[in-house]
């Protein structure tokens, strides 16, 4: 997902197979855990290039399609480590609000062709973070596919642009 030439087969094919592309759902990510001062340079672009490159080339894609088409929905995959910092997370973090700034650009370049694009920011996995959230339990996969499946619904029809936290209220904590 980070060469644009493969990005583009990978979209030619599903257009070949089913004749549109309605919703496009950008959920690949990695994460290397390093502090900022160890962080090896090739494991920071080797991030940015999964997490915002190969958002971007989707995205890219996937919206010359759904102009054609006059519609479709762009769900992309942040975190709240875009807008909390985690230590040992400088690149993820980055990378996670760069999804941000990018959700709400294809936003409002989109909109006009009737495209609706909206981020998802999950929150904690680890055991650590449940007394971190309001309601003392941490998401799972069900949780952050309710929320996809609203946003790839005519239930979402008045909503572009936005971030929903899906993280039990861990972002309300200290």
């Amino acid at each position: 997902m980070t060469k644009k030439k493969d990005v583009d087969a990978v979209v030619s094919s599903a257009i070949a197979l089913f004749g549109r592309i309605d919703i496009l759902m950008n959920n690949a990510g990695i994460l290397i855990h390093s502090p900022v001062l160890e962080m090896k340079e090739e494991d920071w672009d080797r991030i940015f290039a999964v997490n915002v490159k190969g958002s971007f080339l989707f995205a890219q894609a996937v919206g010359r399609q759904m102009v054609k088409q006059k519609g479709g929905r762009i769900i992309n995959m942040s975190s709240c480590s875009a807008k909390k910092a985690t230590p040992n997370e400088a690149a993820y973090c980055a990378t996670k609000a760069a999804i941000l700034g990018l959700n709400r650009v294809l936003a409002l370049e989109l909109g006009p062709h009737g495209i609706n694009v909206n981020a998802i920011c999950p929150g904690a996995i680890e055991q650590e973070w449940i007394e971190k959230t309001a309601l003392k339990r941490l998401g799972s996969p069900e949780d952050q596919a309710r929320v996809a499946v609203f946003l790839a619904s005519e239930l979402s029809a008045h909503v572009t642009g936005e971030a929903l936290v899906v993280s039990a209220g861990e972002m309300m904590s200290q």
